[in-house]
C-alpha cells in the first residue's frame, strides 16, 4: 500500500529533531556555565543520591570542625585559668615557706594579707569565661559558678560532639578543689542516706563519723533486736511470761531515771545458770557520756538476774567497769532494771530457754539535756584545757535549760564563745557568742551576740550565760547555760595575772586570756521518742596524732527526717591553733534508720578554705602548723598538674580529630567533584558537535522543504 508523505509531516519531523538538538545544546551549555555534570535530578538520579550523601557528610564534617575549634578554644582558656591557679598556689607556697622561716610578727601580718589577696584572685579565676560560657560551671555555663561564697555550678560533663556518635567532655570538674571534698566516703546502705546528695562545706580537716539513732524517753531502754534459739520465746530477751516481753529502763540505780549514758549495747550470753536464774554475759557497744564522743566498750563476765523483781536491777555495770572497758570519764553506774510491773520470768522449762550465743541489742538514752565543751583553745592550760572549770584540773560540768538548774531545753546545736576582755578583778569575762540553734521540728536560727559579760565564779545551779528567746527559732523561753557541778562547786574564777599587786610570783597563772575560745555542743533531753543525728570529729595535730574534736547531736521529732534533706550546721575548734570553723553537712534521707556508723569520711578543705586557714595560722604565728600546711599546698599543686595534663590530653585528641576530619573532608570533596563536576573539554567538544548538527539540520531542512504560496502570504 502506498503511503503519502506530506509537507506537514516533513515539517513536524524537522521541528522535533531541531528541538532535540536544542535540548542537547542547552544541557551542554548549562554544564559549561555551572561546570557541573548534574544540574537537575534527571541528569543522573543515582549520581544525585550519591552527591546528596557526600554533601551531608561534608556539612556534618564542617560542623564537627567548628565544634572542635570551639572546644579547643574552651580548653585553652581552661588551661590558662589552671595555669593562673597554679601560679597563685606557687606564690602562696613561697609565702608559707617565708612565714615558717621568720619570727617577725609584722612579717606574719603582711604575708597573711598577701595570701588573703591571692585567695580573692582565686575567686575571680573560678568565674573565668570563654566567650559567654563559664568554664568551671559544669553544664550550667550561663551562670557564674561562685556566687557569694556558694557554688552554683554542677558536676555534669559539658560535651562536644566531634564525630558521628563521638562526644568528648571539654570541662574540668573542679568544684571539690575549690569548695572541699569528702575522701574515703562510706555510707551504710541501711542508713537510708543518699550518698550522691551528701555534701559538706566549711569543715575543719579531719575524720568525721555520722551516726543515726532512735532515742527514747529517759525512763526507758529499748530492746530493739534479739537473737534467740528457743521456739517458745516471745521475740524478746527480757520477758515476764512465755508470751509477754518485759519493758526495761536504765538509770544510775534501779528505779532511777538519771542515766548520763546514750548509745547501744550488745549483750551476748556466755553461760546459763538455770538454778540461779542468772546469765553470764559479755557486753560490747558504743556509749557516750552526755553529749560526748561515742566510745567502743568491751566488758566480759557480767551477771544478769533473769528473775529480777519489778523495779529490780537486771544488770549493773559499775563506773569503774565502764572506764576500764573503754569509756574514760565514767563516774556513774549504768543499771538496766525491770520496768514491767511484774517480776521477770526466770529460767526454767516452763519459760523460754537461753543458750550460749543468744544475743540482744539495747538502745540507751541520756536523761538530761546536755551541754559540753566539745573543744577549747586557751593560751595557757593550767585548767585542763577547759574554758569553764571548777579548779585547776577539773572541767566544769555544764547544764542547759530554759532557766538555771533546769534540763528542759528544746534546742540542739552548738555555740562558739570567744573572750574579748578579761577582768580578773571582778572575775568576769566579756565574750562574743555565735551559735547554730535547732528546734526538734527542724526550724533553725543563727545566733550572734557581742559583749556578753560572764561571771566566772557562778555557783552550782546558777546561770553562766543566757540567750534570750527573741534570738532563738520559734522560742518563747530562753536558752540558759548553767553550772551543773556534781560536787556542788562554783566555777573557778579568773586567776591573778602578772602585775597584780600583792600576788607571789609562784601563784601567777594564765587560765583565761583575750582570744581564748570554746565550742559548746548541746542537745535536748529525750522526753519523747526522737530521731538523733550525731556528728563526731577527730582531727590530726602537728605530729599526726588524732584529737577528739567533739560530738554534735541533733535531736528531731520522730519521723521528721524521713524523705527530707537537712543541713546540719555546727562549729568546731582547733585546740592548738585556736582557729574556729563554721561548717555544715547536708544529708538527704529516705526512711530514717538507726545505724551507728551511717556515714564516715575524711574532709579535705577546698582551696578557698585552705588559703584562709593558712593566712589565719600565719597571722597568729602558729609556725609549726604553718610548716605542716606545705603538704596541703603540695597536694593541691599536684591536683592542678593532673587537671592540666587532662586538658592537654583532650586538646591533643581534638587536634588529632581535627586532622582526621580535615583529611576526610578533602576526600569527600574530591569524590563529590568526580561525581558532579563536568569535563569541560569534553563538554565544549560535544557542544561544538551539537551546534554543527543543529546548523546542518537547518540547512538540510531549508533545501528539502520548499517555500509555498502560503509562506509568502504570511
Amino acid at each position: 500500500m502506498m503511503m503519502r508523505v506530506t509537507n506537514k509531516m516533513l515539517v513536524n519531523e524537522l521541528n522535533r529533531n531541531l528541538s532535540n538538538n536544542l535540548w542537547r545544546m542547552d544541557k551542554l551549555q548549562r554544564q559549561l556555565s555551572t561546570t557541573r555534570r548534574i544540574n537537575t535530578p534527571s541528569d543522573d538520579p543515582a549520581g544525585l543520591v550519591k552527591s546528596l550523601r557526600l554533601r551531608t557528610n561534608l556539612i556534618e564534617g564542617e560542623q564537627y570542625l567548628r565544634n572542635i575549634g570551639e572546644s579547643v578554644s574552651f580548653l585553652q582558656t581552661t588551661d590558662g585559668a589552671l595555669h593562673n591557679i597554679n601560679e597563685v598556689m606557687q606564690r602562696a607556697r613561697v609565702l608559707t615557706v617565708q612565714a615558717a622561716s621568720t619570727n617577725n610578727p609584722q612579717a606574719y601580718s603582711a604575708i597573711a594579707q598577701e595570701i588573703r589577696e591571692l585567695n580573692e584572685q582565686l575567686k575571680l579565676i573560678a568565674n573565668t569565661t570563654n566567650g559567654s560560657k563559664h568554664i568551671f560551671a559544669g553544664s550550667n555555663v550561663t551562670e557564674a559558678p561562685l556566687q557569694n561564697g556558694e557554688w552554683r555550678g554542677n558536676q555534669k560533663d559539658l560535651e562536644a560532639e566531634i564525630g558521628v556518635g563521638v562526644k568528648i567532655p571539654i570541662n574540668i570538674k573542679i568544684k571539690d578543689f575549690f569548695m572541699g571534698r569528702l575522701k574515703d566516703l562510706y555510707v551504710d546502705p541501711l542508713s537510708g542516706i543518699n550518698p550522691d546528695k551528701l555534701e559538706a562545706q566549711g569543715l575543719q580537716e579531719g575524720d568525721y563519723l555520722v551516726s543515726t539513732a532512735n532515742t527514747l524517753p529517759p525512763s526507758e531502754a529499748d530492746e530493739w533486736r534479739s537473737l534467740m534459739g528457743a521456739d517458745n520465746n516471745p521475740g524478746a530477751f527480757f520477758f515476764n511470761s512465755a508470751a509477754e516481753a518485759a519493758p526495761i529502763a536504765v538509770g544510775n540505780a534501779a528505779t532511777q531515771q538519771d542515766s548520763r549514758y546514750s548509745g547501744s549495747l550488745k549483750i551476748e550470753v556466755t553461760a546459763v545458770d538455770e538454778a540461779a536464774n542468772t546469765l553470764t554475759v559479755n557486753i560490747s557497744g558504743r556509749v557516750a557520756i552526755d553529749s560526748g564522743a561515742y566510745q567502743d566498750i568491751n566488758i566480759a563476765g557480767l551477771t544478769m538476774d533473769m528473775a529480777a523483781a519489778n523495779d529490780g536491777a537486771i544488770l549493773t555495770i559499775t563506773a569503774a567497769q565502764l572506764a576500764a572497758g573503754g569509756l574514760p570519764g565514767a563516774t556513774q553506774d549504768l543499771v538496766i532494771w525491770n520496768n514491767s510491773g511484774a517480776a521477770l520470768g526466770g529460767i526454767d522449762d516452763a519459760n523460754p530457754e537461753f543458750a550460749v550465743g543468744n544475743q540482744t541489742y539495747i538502745a540507751l538514752s541520756s536523761a538530761e539535756a546536755n551541754a559540753v565543751e566539745a573543744q577549747s583553745y586557751l593560751s595557757s592550760v593550767p585548767n585542763n584545757k577547759a574554758f569553764f572549770y571548777e579548779g585547776d584540773s577539773t572541767p566544769a560540768r555544764l547544764g542547759i535549760g530554759t532557766a538555771a538548774n533546769q534540763n528542759d531545753t528544746p534546742f540542739s546545736g552548738s555555740l562558739l564563745i570567744e573572750a574579748t576582755r578579761i577582768n580578773p578583778g571582778d572575775n568576769t569575762a566579756v565574750v562574743n557568742i555565735k551559735g547554730h540553734v535547732y528546734q526538734s521540728d527542724g526550724s533553725y536560727k543563727y545566733v550572734e551576740m557581742e559583749e556578753v559579760v560572764i561571771d566566772m565564779t557562778r555557783a552550782a545551779g546558777e546561770a553562766i550565760l543566757t540567750i534570750p528567746a527573741s534570738k532563738l527559732p520559734g522560742a518563747t523561753q530562753d536558752l540558759v547555760i548553767w553550772n551543773n557541778s556534781i560536787s556542788g562547786s562554783a566555777l573557778g574564777g579568773i586567776y591573778p595575772y602578772p602585775g597584780d599587786p600583792g600576788v607571789p610570783a609562784d601563784q601567777l597563772k594564765y587560765p583565761l586570756a583575750v582570744g581564748d575560745k570554746t565550742v559548746i555542743s548541746f542537745s535536748s533531753p529525750q522526753t519523747l521518742p526522737m530521731n538523733r543525728v550525731g556528728i563526731n570529729l577527730q582531727y590530726p595535730d602537728t605530729n599526726g596524732n588524732k584529737i577528739d574534736g567533739g560530738t554534735f547531736n541533733f535531736n528531731r521529732d520522730a519521723g521528721s527526717l524521713n524523705y527530707d534533706t537537712e543541713d546540719f550546721k555546727f562549729f568546731t575548734l582547733n585546740a592548738k591553733t585556736g582557729i574556729s570553723y563554721d561548717g555544715s553537712i547536708t544529708v538527704e534521707e529516705s526512711q530514717f534508720a538507726a545505724v551507728d556508723r551511717a556515714v564516715a569520711f575524711s574532709y579535705q578543705m577546698g582551696v578557698f578554705e585552705f588559703l584562709n586557714d593558712v593566712s589565719q595560722k600565719i597571722e597568729l604565728g602558729r609556725i609549726p602548723d604553718v610548716g605542716n600546711t606545705l603538704a596541703g599546698a603540695d597536694i593541691r599543686l599536684e591536683e592542678m598538674l593532673m587537671h592540666r595534663s587532662t586538658v592537654g590530653a583532650r586538646i591533643n585528641r581534638l587536634e588529632l580529630q581535627d586532622s582526621r576530619l580535615t583529611s576526610t573532608q578533602l576526600n569527600f570533596t574530591e569524590l563529590l567533584s568526580k561525581n558532579e563536576d563536568a569535563d569541560l573539554a569534553e563538554v565544549i567538544m560535544n557542544l561544538k558537535m551539537q551546534e554543527n548538527v543543529y546548523n546542518a539540520s537547518l540547512a538540510a531542512g531549508a533545501r528539502i522543504i520548499q517555500p509555498t504560496l502560503l509562506d509568502f502570504l504570511r
